[in-house]
């Protein structure tokens, strides 16, 4: 039983510290990412959101990393990683996903990253007021987004139109290329095409 426990005891120890390099691994890269050089302010923002997280540090390094990506620079990132991380667990999706989702919104509909909270606000209140999940407006809001936002729809607008159709069985991909073809056919049919 001893050798067992100590087995037991090596593995967690070799595991926690296999994380800790993970967890900088990916700060590093974020930085890297974010080409910036803030590799401190990153750190300390991802630090500081990990705290009140109930994910782990890894999963919000790797949210700053997607969002990295997205061209956030070190700023947004810092701005950003609160109000996503607690949408995501209001709505049970994966910080990185969540982020990958407010971040393609906030381009196809030309927000500013300091508009994250309001987007997080928006989706949470879409998917958990109808029958889709975050993951489902995500999938709708790709294919739908372009042309709303041609046609002058608000993020919010559109959003609860794809809530309204989730509310019939409509939802992810079927929605969005639904709502984008019926806003597509409305603009040809004013144009007199």
């Amino acid at each position: 039983a001893g050798a067992l426990a100590t087995l037991g005891i090596g593995r967690m120890i070799r595991g926690s510290i296999s994380g800790a390099a993970n967890y900088e691994e990916e700060l590093k890269k974020t930085a890297a990412i974010e080409g910036g050089g803030n590799y401190k302010q990153i750190e300390q923002a991802v630090s500081s959101t990990a705290q009140i997280a109930a994910g782990t540090p890894q999963e919000v390094a790797t949210l700053a990393t997607a969002l990295a990506r997205a061209g956030f620079d070190a700023d947004q990132i810092s701005a950003s990683l609160n109000g996503i991380v607690l949408g995501a667990e209001a709505t049970s999706t994966s910080f990185e996903e969540m982020g990958t989702i407010v971040a393609d919104n906030l381009n196809s509909f030309g927000l500013e990253a300091s508009d994250t909270s309001s987007l997080v606000d928006i989706l949470v209140a879409s998917a958990n007021n109808a029958n889709q999940t975050v993951s489902d407006l995500g999938v709708s809001l790709k294919y739908a987004a372009p042309v709303a936002r041609a046609f002058g729809l608000t993020v919010n607008d559109t959003a609860a139109t794809i809530a309204l159709m989730a509310q019939a069985g409509i939802r992810g991909s079927d929605a969005g290329t639904a709502l984008r073809t019926g806003l597509t056919r409305l603009q040809l049919a004013a144009s007199g095409a």
